[in-house]
């Protein structure tokens, strides 16, 4: 085996949290690779808010400058792949990670930093418009798009709590349930006492320009047109299998299931940012990768003296 071959660390995923992590491991002298095959969730985004220091700034910019400062730390490596398997040898308690370009990984830790992936929902010509007028998170963009004509969908309940929210960025607003008839009588009758339009017809399909505006046309012939749409996606873990293969649980919520140092179910494995969190931001995901890196350091300390 090739010593650069053996690490303390391995992240796979090199987006917010596992440059985070890596940069606090690299920060603490530890042996740090970072697996990273540069597929972010939120490459197509323009712009991020409410990350402090840098509002509104564009998310590939500041993952470059994040790379650039982990790059002048002298313990941690990226490696541009992907992980197809992972093993566990338990004789001496390392994980080998096989990469698809042929690499063989030894690692006494594992972070899994590999994201989610969205789905959109089936509905006829909306796949230009994600992100650009399909909107996930009302506190990553509602700002931007405040007092401009704005929509909310959603086939289940959680319309109403999610209509209650983002209303107040715009006067114009309406609710879109594509068939749904879940709202009850009282929930309708305070939408409408704040002026939301409840549309409860079935989606045909949406067309319009992406970037400016789209345009929802409904089955029975109406045509709504909005700056943009916000939708709470679906979404998959980008690496389940690695997951199920380690031996992972998973939440009601379909997240890694973590304590409050990100420490998975299984020994030695961490789980960060969107794969693990509920609220699911940059800052968040940022904010778990150093908790996780901090404890794996005390951990590799203590390992090293309980031996």
């Amino acid at each position: 085996m090739n010593l650069e071959n053996k690490t303390e660390v391995t992240i796979i995923g090199g987006s917010y949290s596992g440059l985070s992590a890596a940069l606090a491991l690299g920060n603490s002298l530890r042996r740090t690779i970072v697996i990273d095959a540069g597929t972010p969730r939120n490459a197509l985004a323009d712009e991020a808010l409410n990350l402090l220091g840098n509002n509104r700034v564009h998310p590939m910019d500041f993952l470059h400058q994040a790379k650039r400062d982990i790059n002048t730390l002298h313990y941690v490596r990226f490696i541009n792949d992907v992980v197809e398997t992972v093993t566990l040898n338990s004789e001496c308690n390392e994980f080998s990670l096989h990469l698809k370009k042929g690499q063989t990984i030894v690692s006494k830790k594992i972070i899994l930093a590999t994201g989610v992936l969205d789905v959109l929902p089936s509905i006829s010509g909306i796949e230009p418009f994600w992100p650009y007028n399909i909107f996930q998170c009302p506190y990553c963009i509602g700002y931007t798009v405040r007092d401009q004509p704005l929509a909310v969908y959603s086939t289940e309940e959680e319309v109403y709590t999610l209509a209650l929210i983002i209303h107040k960025w715009t006067k114009d607003f309406i609710v879109l349930t594509d068939g749904s008839q879940f709202l009850s009588e009282e929930q309708m009758k305070q939408l409408n006492q704040l002026g939301v339009k409840i549309f409860s017809q079935k989606i045909s399909h949406v067309s319009g320009r992406p970037h400016e505006t789209i345009i929802t046309h409904l089955e029975d012939g109406q045509r709504i047109e909005r700056r943009g749409i916000f939708m709470h996606l679906k979404f998959h873990q980008r690496a389940k299998h690695i997951m199920d293969e380690l031996g992972c649980e998973y939440t009601e919520d379909r997240l890694v299931k973590v304590d409050e140092f990100f420490r998975t179910t299984v020994n030695h494995v961490y789980a960060i940012g969107d794969a693990a969190l509920k609220i699911q931001k940059l800052s968040t995901a940022i904010a778990s990768g150093t908790v996780a890196a901090i404890a794996i350091d005390r951990e590799l300390t203590m390992d090293k003296f309980d031996r």
